[in-house]
């Protein structure tokens, strides 16, 4: 068996091999990018160092019957795993190996070990400097233990926390070590082919130091950093007051940069503009933005790394070309979590925009990534009314939002001509809106709206369970996509011109106010007090509990660690809650026993606790 394979031959085949790192490293490669050779222990080494010892297992076990919330457990384990690992031998003919392919390599400045984790770069989570990395080793010896050092580094307390946290076997990971040619460098750095922070795309994000990277990455300096964009580069040159060096006798130290140095940028534009490119190849090579890490040495670049940014949200599927404009369904609705299958088909069945007539097709305006759902306005947007309505409208929702929308809209490339389909739409919907709007602002009889509204809503109601219970199997379901269709139409045939003139009133209520007062804040205090406003009720209420527990610094600690362990209902058994504090626990778990003298926000005393209470944890759940 071959447990030393050259650089060179490794492809996307051998990821269970040579792990995530060693994998990228080798496609680059055959590629035709520029990567120092090298070869990669495989994982089996590792696998194999593991098996030799009974302890190790134990100790492995260990790690996987502690649950991720015992920390203090995982890292005592952690600790005491890797200094036994440290302390074993690698097999004879593995140690022979592996000096053999160092001396093959013909290294005099030395190599660079670096771990390759067959776990590293999962689509849902990312490994990236977990485990060690070794520079500027030099010697067979030394090898043999910086390989041992990487094999153990598998188990350093954010990698065992790391993997508890995502439900993943600490046996099943297995580790493989990448040895390079070591390149002493003249400037390196962290290249990202989309902005990491914005998430914005065809933006390139270059970090740049002078000396090794590993400054940078151990956060030492401050970088440079360059953003590229169409051909534009945009500079933030910082002080640089140190360097990581290669020393002669091996490993790296620290230095100081020379004074002429310190504030000249790292890199030309030129040089940004060129490493930007290198970055887009690699990019494509791979079909996904990545995040590499790169060096200079006497003008020439090499690559030593590249990964997959993991923490970029999938951007949805585009239905035509050209810039468009996203807004996420679920955050104007606070519901953050992904969504089931189910989930997601109803609420694009419920859309009615775009489906051609037919109610229980799903809505292509409203588009899917990443189980979380996405509404695509950019067509209503290039229609002159709704370019003034659409973003003061988010702006209600979340102002942010609103911000980005406007931003984007001013962008010569967004605008475009609306599409036919939108103009005949609205040519058939603004008229009837109108003439709707008008018929329910010439009723004043409030009383009797109130009652038209209701009363539709209740024969909805009646009417959609009558057919439902007349059908079976797939004709039931067909039913329920087609009335789940019909409910946006239904509600803005019937509902929305009293919606619309309700949204006037706020407008106008704010605009008045704002110009009699000078304060247009006054409008939140004022909907607040007005009757049936059940989310301003939830906030009092909430904010009635927290008026209790502020008082008592256990149950507050309990109330802001506990997190999913605990409901309403079994708070009250929590002994950390401590002694007097019973009273507030009592009140979260259906109000019963509030504290005498205790009078929430609407003048309501102890006697009305528990009717209070029980409310204010119906809400909670809701």
């Amino acid at each position: 068996m071959a447990w030393v394979l050259p650089l060179s031959a490794v492809t996307a085949q051998n990821l269970p091999q040579v792990g995530g790192k060693g994998a990228n490293l080798g496609e680059l490669l055959r590629a035709g990018f520029r990567v120092p050779p090298g070869f990669c222990v495989t994982a089996e080494v590792y696998r194999r160092f593991v098996a030799q010892s009974a302890e190790a297992d134990r100790l492995i076990r260990a790690l996987d019957q502690t649950p991720a919330a015992d920390t203090e457990t995982l890292r005592r384990v952690a600790t005491e795993l890797r200094k036994h690992l440290q302390g074993l031998p690698l097999r004879q003919e593995v140690d022979a190996e592996i000096r053999e392919a160092y001396r093959a390599l013909a290294a005099p400045g030395g190599v660079a070990v670096r771990s390759s984790a067959t776990a590293e770069d999962l689509p849902d989570a990312s490994f990236a400097g977990q485990q060690e990395t070794y520079l500027n080793v030099r010697g067979e010896d030394a090898l043999v233990t910086a390989v041992r050092g990487c094999f153990a580094s598998l188990f350093t307390d954010r990698a065992v926390v790391y993997r508890a946290a995502h439900g993943l076997d600490h046996a099943s990971v297995a580790l493989a070590v990448v040895v390079q040619q070591m390149v002493v460098p003249d400037v390196s750095g962290i290249l990202f082919t989309a902005d990491p922070v914005s998430g914005r795309r065809g933006t390139v994000v270059i970090d740049a130091s002078f000396g090794l990277g590993e400054a940078l990455v151990s956060g030492r300096v401050t970088p440079d950093q360059y953003r590229v964009r169409e051909g534009r580069v945009e500079r933030r040159i910082m002080r640089k007051t140190a360097m990581v060096v290669a020393d002669d006798a091996g490993g790296s130290r620290l230095q100081e940069v020379p004074p002429d140095q310190q504030t000249a940028p790292v890199l030309t534009d030129a040089q940004a503009q060129a490493l930007a490119e290198v970055g887009r190849a690699i990019e494509r090579r791979f079909g996904v933005p990545q995040d590499i890490e790169w060096c200079m040495a006497q003008g020439e670049l090499f690559i030593l790394q590249s990964r997959p940014i993991t923490t970029l949200h999938p951007i949805p599927p585009s239905p035509a070309e050209g810039l468009r404009v996203f807004v996420s369904l679920g955050h104007q609705q606070m519901m953050t979590d992904a969504l089931t299958p189910m989930g997601m088909s109803v609420l694009r069945t419920v859309f009615p925009f775009a489906k051609g007539g037919a109610f229980e097709r799903e809505s292509p305006v409203v588009v899917e990534a990443a189980s979380h759902l996405f509404v695509d306005p950019t067509d209503l947007l290039q229609v002159w009314p709704f370019r003034r309505v659409l973003p003061r409208l988010l702006e209600q929702l979340d102002e942010r939002i609103a911000w980005d929308v406007q931003a984007v809209m001013r962008r010569p490339e967004f605008r475009r001509r609306s599409s036919p389909d939108v103009r005949h739409f609205l040519a058939r919907f603004i008229p009837q809106a109108i003439r709707a709007v008008r018929r329910a602002s010439r009723d004043q009889d409030v009383a009797r709206a109130w009652a038209q509204v209701n009363a539709f809503a209740d024969g909805r109601v009646r009417q959609t369970a009558e057919t439902l219970a007349r059908l079976r199997g797939a004709v039931r379901v067909r039913a329920i996509q087609a009335d789940v269709g019909r409910v946006i139409p239904d509600i803005v045939r019937h509902v929305g011109p009293y919606m619309f003139l309700g949204v006037a009133s706020s407008v106008a209520t704010r605009i008045l106010v704002q110009r009699w007062t000078g304060r247009a804040d006054l409008v939140a205090a004022l909907n607040r007090s007005l009757p049936g406003n059940i989310t301003s009720r939830m906030g009092m209420e909430l904010g009635d509990l927290a008026d209790l527990a502020r008082p008592h610094p256990r149950l507050h600690h309990l109330l802001a660690s506990a997190g999913e362990r605990y409901t309403p209902a079994t708070v009250a058994t929590e002994p950390a809650a401590g002694p007097g504090a019973g009273g507030c626990v009592l009140v979260l778990a259906g109000g019963v026993g509030a504290p005498a003298g205790w009078r929430g926000r609407d003048g309501r005393g102890a006697r009305g606790g528990a009717a209070h209470g029980a409310a204010a944890q119906s809400r909670v759940r809701a």
